[in-house]
């Protein structure tokens, strides 16, 4: 695909604006006929019918059925009202009319169409240019960087980062790349994961950094919180003005493939928990430039990946001492048969995996920090995010809260935490430079 087609925003207000008047025009001609009476009562009826029609199928999917267990936005619901209404109405016109009439009730329909897919991918922030639909995913092998000498400069240093001096052959912005990390001791069939290495990181003698273990959502893979999140640009930002220092971020797999959930347990589903907590550490710690003082490692992660950090962080404070929990759940489910597949039909060994549970198990906490993150307009994930913060509050856990204005749980929302976050996390990781 040509290269400027490929680089093409799809959700700046511009293009979205532009494809909006493209219909509203051709609506406008369709709408301009004879014989008004005989046309405007079945025309009328149809669409009103239609997008009655959009609107009962997002509720009975969405909210009565809850097929997604997602709850759509205003924007979505009108969105999907206004397709088929406007398809509705359009559909009139190929009617006993001429030709060009036809024509124009086509383009209007695939107009429509388009319109309505930008700007609900706009309230999803799903995909941000041409390419990001058309062209397949690729992340290049991670190229390991040469291991932190043993006289390195050690982020648990105090005025590590102050005293940090770039070398003159840093590269200016960081990588990403992909690997298999092997799950020695969990046998869990992982994808593989996803690495980001800051400028620092890719030095000839790279200082020992900051790691944070991030985790996506489900349906997902470890690339997404690149790809949709954003998360590389935001990092490559904050390097930037911090003389190349950033996280090293790893994005294991907990998933195993995007229709699985293990819960981060270890059951039947997959040994998650010890596959993140046992074999992605001894990954990080024997093939990556970090520190090995744990007040330095984080966890986090969006929607089941941040069901998984308040998890795994409240049940490792070892390991994890920052957890970065953007829009998770109060408990771990797949539904229906959520204790029987993952549990073993125990509901007290449920009830003892969910964050509150371990939270309360393992308090107080001590120097144990987490950023909680959710879309102002998440009716559904935001409250249960705000219930285990609370519950990391009665446990000891220094809590700081952002929402994202007039977002929902998607893509939009993550970029948002992402870009106030993780300021706020390197700092906690130990890079302020001032």
């Amino acid at each position: 695909m040509i290269e400027w087609l490929q680089a093409v925003r799809i959700d700046h207000a511009k293009v979205l604006f532009v494809a909006l008047g493209v219909t509203v025009v051709l609506f406008v001609v369709l709408a301009v006929r004879g014989h008004v009476r005989r046309w405007i009562v079945p025309t009328l009826v149809s669409t009103v019918v239609a997008a009655g029609s959009g609107i009962l199928i997002v509720w009975l999917v969405g909210d009565v059925w809850d097929v997604f267990d997602y709850t759509f936005t205003a924007t979505f619901r009108l969105w999907v009202a206004l397709l088929l209404a406007g398809g509705a109405f359009a559909a009139m016109s190929f009617r006993h009319t001429r030709l060009w009439r036809k024509l124009v009730a086509a383009a209007a329909i695939l107009s429509i169409a388009v319109t309505s897919a930008l700007f609900i991918n706009a309230d999803f922030g799903e995909y941000r240019t041409v390419g990001d639909i058309f062209t397949p995913r690729e992340v290049p092998a991670l190229s390991l960087p040469r291991p932190a000498p043993v006289d390195s400069a050690d982020v648990a240093t105090p005025g590590f980062a102050a005293a940090w001096t770039p070398p003159g052959e840093m590269p200016a912005t960081g990588s990403v790349g992909e690997i298999k990390i092997p799950a020695t001791v969990s046998h869990f069939d992982a994808r593989n994961a996803v690495v980001y290495l800051p400028p620092a990181a890719r030095t000839a003698h790279p200082p020992k950094l900051p790691v944070m273990v991030m985790l996506s959502g489900q349906p997902g893979a470890p690339d997404d919180l690149f790809v949709k999140g954003g998360l590389a640009h935001t990092l490559d930002a904050y390097a930037a003005a911090h003389k190349g220092l950033a996280p090293i971020v790893v994005v294991p797999d907990q998933l195993g493939a995007p229709e699985k959930n293990p819960m981060c347990v270890d059951s039947p589903l997959g040994n998650s928990a010890t596959y993140i907590t046992h074999d992605v550490t001894a990954w990080i710690q024997a093939n990556l430039p970090v520190t090995t003082d744990h007040r330095y490692w984080g966890i986090g992660g969006f929607s089941q990946g941040a069901t998984c950090t308040t998890q795994f962080g409240p049940a490792h404070p070892d390991l994890y001492r920052t957890w970065f929990d953007i829009a998770g759940e109060q408990a771990p489910t797949i539904g229906d048969n959520t204790v029987r597949d993952g549990f073993g039909g125990s509901q007290a060994a449920y009830d003892a995996a969910k964050p509150a549970a371990i939270l309360a198990r393992n308090a107080p906490y001590q120097d144990v920090a987490a950023i909680v993150g959710y879309g102002s307009l998440d009716t559904r994930l935001g409250p249960e995010t705000q219930t285990v913060e609370a519950a990391m509050k009665a446990a000891g856990v220094s809590t700081t809260e952002i929402v994202s204005p007039g977002t929902a749980h998607d893509w939009n929302t993550v970029t948002y935490i992402f870009g106030k976050g993780i300021p706020l996390l390197a700092e906690r990781l130990g890079l302020d430079t001032e």
